[in-house]
């Protein structure tokens, strides 16, 4: 969608990558550290509007992260040949949908931190 914006705008968009992947760098994780720090220590020492703060940073980061988690399911759904492999991948998603608003962001976490990316490549090598 964003390719056709910026064709339309005028813009180049030959640099953007797929969606799938799209990849954050590590220090996002301290936006995070930031956010929880703030918000912990809003709330301990009794100042609402620090803590409201750190909230604010968290309704930022959060979302960001849950954007690129869907990138690596992406990824992972374009990798995966098998139909009885993605179905059970489906499935799982459909019955933990309450859950993914946790498990996504998560995901979008560790893959900037430990490249789950490489690691699986690595592994469908061995």
């Amino acid at each position: 969608i964003s390719k056709l914006v910026l064709r339309r705008l005028g813009y180049p968009s030959d640099h953007l990558r797929p969606f799938s992947q799209w990849r954050l760098p590590w220090q996002m994780l301290w936006a995070l550290i930031a956010g929880l720090a703030v918000m912990l220590f809003g709330s301990y020492s009794g100042r609402e509007i620090i803590a409201k703060i750190g909230m604010n940073i968290l309704y930022v980061v959060v979302p960001i992260l849950m954007v690129f988690g869907v990138s690596f399911f992406v990824w992972c759904w374009k990798r995966l040949r098998s139909p009885g492999v993605r179905m059970v991948l489906l499935l799982f998603v459909l019955f933990t949908f309450q859950y993914c608003f946790i498990i996504f962001p998560l995901i979008g976490l560790v893959d900037s931190i430990v490249d789950l990316r490489a690691m699986f490549l690595e592994r469908q090598r061995s």
